[in-house]
């Protein structure tokens, strides 16, 4: 299964069932892919990064004109690799692989990946996350600047769900009502 955030295309060959299951992304996707029997591999190509994967959840952020590539690992085991095939990582949930196309360089952040694909869903999970976790999913879900003051605490966790809104302002009430 796969879910498409807006702007995103997706292909893939009409030689879709042979040894190699691959597709190619532009834009954000969040994955469910069943293992095969015979370890069939799916792969997910983009132009800077490439999935490898047996069967797993994930969610991958990989635009054609954008500086880096991402993909969080929310169940299972992927390799990522960098398009030019100079760095491989293994990830393992809770952690996500980022390139950076400037430094040509891939590494491995831990993350809360949950977070990383709630755009696919009308509600918004929050689980220990921070003020800044939250406040980067806004940015991404709204397309928006979001500037934290310097007197708020970076270091105090949240947990809870709200309904995604058809305005940010509605959302940030919702927040205000939760969150000092």
């Amino acid at each position: 299964k796969v879910w498409l955030n807006k702007g995103t295309m997706l292909s893939y060959s009409d030689k879709f069932n042979s040894d190699e299951r691959k597709v190619y992304l532009n834009g954000e996707a969040y994955f469910e892919v069943t293992k095969q029997p015979g370890n069939k591999l799916f792969i997910v190509e983009s132009k800077m990064m490439n999935v490898i994967v047996k069967g797993t959840i994930f969610n991958m952020n990989s635009y054609s004109n954008g500086s880096t590539a991402e993909t969080s690992l929310i169940e299972g085991e992927v390799v990522v690799e960098s398009s030019d095939k100079d760095s491989r990582i293994m990830l393992l949930p809770g952690q996500k692989a980022v390139y950076d196309n400037f430094r040509e360089r891939l590494t491995v952040k831990e993350t809360n990946a949950n977070m990383d694909g709630v755009w696919r869903n009308d509600m918004l999970p929050f689980q220990n996350s921070s003020i800044k976790d939250i406040t980067d999913v806004l940015r991404k879900m709204y397309n928006v600047d979001i500037q934290l003051s310097d007197d708020i605490d970076l270091n105090t966790t949240y947990s809870g769900m709200i309904k995604k809104k058809d305005k940010l302002e509605d959302v940030m009430k919702a927040l205000k009502n939760s969150i000092p």
